[in-house]
């Protein structure tokens, strides 16, 4: 496992005469495709009582960078049999331990931040880059000027680190000395207010979700790196923005 390209790696099996009678057994071969790379050392024992055991030694020589799997067969009185072969190569295995992001309920003007860990798993090291995801160019906002509440997202199918907020809508109160005409009309205008969304323009939206100082750098083998994403909401409303983590190893597809 995690084998470097040019090293010698040996291993040895034992097999174990597991019948309750004498037995035998010979070494019949390899996987063809693994006969350049895997070498058997092998001498028969002969009769084997019952209980008795053997050594199998094997020896891999990598020379290329690449998994490869066969098996050993051997022949036994009591039929054939075959030992598996594995060799992996050094591998990027990358995870997020969440994938949604959800900053819940806040006023305007607070600093809320938390905290996505971005783990190898394998035993190859890279390079990596968080950005913001190809589909938003900019974070994507609907102003709703309606009572408070909490936007619920559904995990989306491929691996995406989302992030979902609501700014919370401030109360007004009026003066006592208003009349019930006015303070009905003004709930039926914010019943109004409250069915329309408005999509400000590009310009007019205020980056709210951003990352924290650690955007790039590397991740070692079986390590583990922490990204902060900072939420300062500015307008109130529904906030959603998407990051894309992308990798300088070839094998590591980007994980967003």
């Amino acid at each position: 496992k995690d084998f470097d390209v040019g090293k010698i790696y040996k291993k040895k099996i034992v097999l174990t005469n597991a019948s309750y009678g004498v037995n035998f057994c010979r070494l019949v071969g390899i996987s063809e495709w693994l006969k350049d790379f895997i070498s058997i050392h092998f001498d028969p024992p002969g009769q084997m009582a019952a209980g008795m055991s053997c050594e199998v030694g094997v020896t891999f020589k990598p020379v290329i960078n690449e998994t490869l799997e066969g098996e050993i067969t051997f022949m036994a009185q009591t039929g054939s049999f075959s030992v598996p072969l594995k060799c992996t190569n050094k591998k990027c295995i990358l995870a997020l331990d969440k994938e949604l992001i959800d900053f819940g309920t806040h006023v305007v003007g607070e600093r809320i931040s938390r905290t996505v860990t971005l783990t190898n798993c394998g035993a190859l090291g890279t390079r990596f880059k968080v950005q913001m995801s190809a589909g938003d160019s900019s974070v994507s906002r609907a102003i709703a000027k309606s009572s408070p509440g909490r936007m619920v997202g559904l995990l989306p199918e491929n691996w995406c680190v989302c992030v979902y907020a609501y700014i919370q809508h401030f109360s007004f109160f009026l003066p006592e000395q208003l009349s019930r005409d006015a303070l009905n009309s003004k709930s039926d205008l914010e019943a109004d207010d409250a069915e329309n969304l408005v999509e400000p323009s590009p310009e007019e939206t205020p980056i709210e979700i951003m990352l924290g100082k650690v955007t790039e750098g590397e991740i070692g083998p079986f390590n583990s790196v922490k990204l902060q994403i900072i939420f300062i909401p500015a307008v109130p409303g529904d906030v959603r923005a998407e990051f894309v983590i992308m990798f300088d190893n070839s094998p590591c597809k980007p994980v967003s």
